[in-house]
């Protein structure tokens, strides 16, 4: 790896410093933006980033109609929204929710998303009943149009001490997939799945601009 002329040294004095910091930097952007020359830390700079190449997030104004419409409804579609939130029970019982993707759920929502010509993530516990009825936990992305632009399933679930959701379904196998919709390419982090950094950086490279 190429470093700036004599950036050695500065790395080297500060390599143990006890102060939480990296190398005597606040942060391993500055270590890298320090330590590389600007076409190589370009390149890093992506890989880490995505392609939005390192810009600073922005965050999204959302019109006033969508804000009431959200406020009067309460349309806030949780994980796995068509049931309750039981994956915690171990409870089989409740897998009986689960629903093929344009099962009634998504049928339902298509209504709402060309009425108010909006995107819609609807989480649901799905029946696959293409592949013997095997059950994930898979996000549809309905757009504007009242469409399916497709489906994402949870690629990480939390097994800690007593508490697996692979009680109730599998792993994904859907990768990292992002959607072109109207509003920009969308891509679904699911629950659990925000905890792997690699995740956010799988959506970044694909191209994503809203995760």
């Amino acid at each position: 790896m190429e470093r700036n002329e004599g950036e050695n040294q500065h790395v080297e004095k500060n390599s143990n410093s006890k102060d939480g910091s990296i190398c005597g930097y606040e942060s391993l952007h500055h270590l890298l933006s320090a330590n590389l020359k600007p076409h190589l830390f370009k390149e890093v700079r992506r890989l880490l980033l995505g392609l939005n190449c390192g810009r600073a997030l922005e965050l999204v104004a959302l019109p006033e109609s969508t804000k009431a419409l959200s406020s009067e409804h309460d349309f806030d579609l949780q994980e796995a929204w068509m049931m309750p939130f039981a994956f915690c029970t171990r409870e089989k019982r409740w897998c009986e929710f689960a629903e093929p993707v344009d099962g009634e759920s998504a049928q339902f929502l298509h209504e709402y998303a060309r009425k108010y010509n909006m995107v819609i993530i609807s989480p649901i516990l799905e029946r696959d009943v293409n592949h013997g009825e095997t059950l994930w936990n898979t996000a549809i992305i309905i757009g504007s149009r009242g469409n399916i632009i497709g489906k994402h399933r949870k690629n990480h679930m939390p097994r800690v001490g007593d508490f697996n959701e692979s009680t109730y379904y599998m792993e994904g196998n859907t990768g990292h997939p992002v959607f072109e919709t109207a509003y920009g390419k969308i891509a679904v982090n699911i629950c659990y799945g925000r905890h792997h950094p690699l995740n956010w950086l799988a959506f970044g490279l694909n191209g994503a601009e809203i995760v």
